[in-house]
C-alpha cells in the first residue's frame, strides 16, 4: 500500500450488540481507516450498509488484534456478536 500523508488522526472503540452498528460515519477526507478487533474477539461482517452480516460482509477475524484497512470514505457498519468490540484509527486530510 503505498504512503498516503494525513494531516490528523482520529481513534474509537465500538462494541458490537448482533445486530448492524455504525463503527465510522462517511467522512469525505478521509484517507484511510484501519479497524482492528478488541475486547471480547469474536467474527465480524464488516460493510457499507445497515444489512451487513458476517455472510455477506468481509468478516473480520474473532482473533484479538486481527485488522482490516480501508481506504474509504463511505460509512463503515459492523455486524458481530454482542460484546465484541472493534477499535480503529482513521486518518484524514
Amino acid at each position: 500500500m503505498p504512503a498516503v500523508p494525513s494531516n490528523a488522526i482520529a481513534t474509537g472503540q465500538v462494541t458490537m450488540t448482533g445486530a448492524a452498528v455504525l463503527i465510522a460515519n462517511a467522512r469525505a477526507d478521509r484517507k484511510r481507516i484501519t479497524l482492528i478487533m478488541a475486547g471480547t474477539p469474536a467474527p465480524t461482517g464488516i460493510g457499507g450498509t445497515t444489512a451487513v452480516t458476517t455472510a455477506n460482509g468481509a468478516v473480520l477475524a474473532g482473533v484479538a488484534g486481527a485488522q482490516l484497512v480501508l481506504e474509504t470514505a463511505a460509512a463503515i457498519y459492523g455486524n458481530g456478536a454482542a460484546a465484541a468490540v472493534i477499535s480503529y484509527i482513521e486518518e484524514f486530510a
